[in-house]
């Protein structure tokens, strides 16, 4: 609807009925949120793409869920991206204009402190060119990512790319306890949305 009125401005205010019945099926319908992954099951599916040697499969993971990246941010990580100036980090990360970056025109980025994650940065970026995709192809990563989960038999489980987020949000804020920083780490402007996570 919003899409539409965005079309045809002379249907702003027109749609009263339409945003009624969207306002209630948002209240009584809960949405079907992608459940989050512990940090055991993300050793669980790092260790085993190690063993089969998806090395960056297996780095994209464990950046994604301590950096708390949204899928889209993950897999659109080039080595350019990528600001590591020792083994033992921190390594930031240049997100560009993230979806709530281009809300508030200013470009994001993260600061990774883990240093299995930071030493594994190091050693991509120092043997890739400054184009190079970390994920690679987005549908072979995707693929993967359900390949391992079915293959590790956590298909009933319904884990999916975003549960790297949510998971990292819940672990950050489980061993940190401070919600302000889990606000600025997971770029949150609202306490709200944060909350989901948690």
């Amino acid at each position: 609807m919003a899409a539409v009125q965005d079309a045809d401005p002379h249907l702003k205010g027109k749609l009263k009925l339409s945003w009624r019945l969207m306002k209630a099926w948002v209240t009584n319908e809960v949405p079907n949120r992608a459940p989050p992954l512990s940090l055991d099951a993300l050793y669980l599916i790092t260790g085993y793409s190690l063993f089969k040697g998806w090395d960056l499969f297996s780095l994209s993971l464990l950046l994604g869920f301590h950096a708390l990246l949204r899928t889209g941010e993950l897999l659109g990580i080039k080595a350019r991206h990528v600001s590591v100036t020792s083994a033992k980090g921190p390594a930031v990360i240049s997100l560009g204009l993230t979806k709530a970056g281009k809300r508030q025109g200013a470009a994001e980025s993260v600061t990774i402190y883990v240093e299995d994650v930071c030493r594994r940065l190091f050693q991509w970026k120092s043997q890739v060119s400054s184009q190079t995709k970390l994920a690679g192809s987005n549908y072979l990563w995707r693929k993967t990512f359900n390949d391992t989960l079915i293959a590790l038999d956590f298909s009933a489980v319904d884990f999916r790319p975003y549960s790297l987020r949510r998971g990292g949000a819940t672990h950050f804020f489980t061993h940190q306890g401070s919600f302000d920083r889990l606000l600025v780490l997971g770029r949150w402007q609202s306490s709200r949305t944060a909350r989901i996570y948690v």
